[in-house]
């Protein structure tokens, strides 16, 4: 889940959540990334300088870091869902790996301007 740690935890939560999925090898994977709700717990922490959220942005780049981090699995990977910024990153690994990152690579390559209308 794509931006649950915070700006804080943010890699750490990339790269063991790719530890622990290497090690158990699903076939399937679906990235959900995470919204906060407003006036729940977590939202009121933002408020009150005790969590700090990740962009969009960031939580793409968390996405590519756990993409990266997949090593030795047979997997299916689709980020299908609104919630996500980008809903075409999808694919199987690890023949697909490097198809998936491109379509993050393109991404990040767009102007400021354009990136807008993603978020």
């Amino acid at each position: 889940m794509p931006g649950l740690g915070g700006k804080e935890l943010s890699e750490a939560n990339a790269s063991e959540t790719a530890d622990v999925l290497n090690q158990i090898n699903p076939d399937f994977i679906r990235i959900r990334t995470f919204v906060v709700k407003k006036e729940s717990e977590i939202w009121y922490n933002i408020v009150n300088n005790q969590y700090s959220e990740c962009s969009d942005f960031e939580k793409l780049k968390e996405i590519k870091l756990l993409i990266i981090g997949l090593n030795g699995i047979n997997s299916i990977i689709k980020s299908d869902h609104i919630v996500n910024l980008l809903e075409n990153i999808e694919g199987k690994l690890p023949e697909e790996k490097e198809k998936m990152l491109k379509v993050i690579s393109e991404f990040e390559l767009i102007s400021s301007h354009e990136k807008n209308y993603f978020s």
